[in-house]
């Protein structure tokens, strides 16, 4: 296919896929880290742009996205991460959707969003082939 979507139906497309996946949940840790730090040093919402009057619990609150994050970059190593894949693009879409409606984000931002969510996407394609196991054995076929 392309270098942004590698073709799933071979093992190695499905590796680069789920590798894919893995390098876009540590974009996104590194986002929520960045996120912690502007809490830290701003004390507003990184999201909204709001005041934040529960620094603690605005904290803790994006540990817990961290720790999911962290989990489905784990799995997505381990040629695993269905699950922990989909729950951490349906957090990553919340949050672009609140930085964007909140007015937080500019069009630069924009492109990184777009290659995270790809990358994302390609690591559930690839997830989604390693559990169907229904790879095309081209050297067997050339002997068939």
């Amino acid at each position: 296919m392309s270098q942004w979507f590698p073709d799933v139906s071979e093992y190695e497309g499905a590796k680069k896929a789920l590798n894919g996946g893995f390098y876009a949940c540590l974009a996104f840790a590194a986002m929520n880290v960045l996120g912690i730090v502007f809490i830290m040093l701003a004390a507003k919402n990184p999201s909204s742009g709001e005041a934040v009057t529960q620094m603690t619990g605005a904290i803790f609150g994006v540990l817990v996205e961290l720790t999911i994050v962290l989990i489905a970059a784990w799995r997505f190593k381990r040629e695993k991460g269905l699950i922990w894949g989909t729950l951490a693009l349906l957090l990553f879409a919340l949050e672009v959707f609140m930085k964007v409606a909140g007015g937080t984000t500019n069009v630069g931002w924009i492109f990184f969003y777009a290659a995270i969510f790809a990358g994302l996407a390609n690591g559930l394609r690839g997830a989604w082939a390693i559990r169907s196991n229904e790879f095309v054995d081209i050297d067997a076929e050339t002997f068939s």
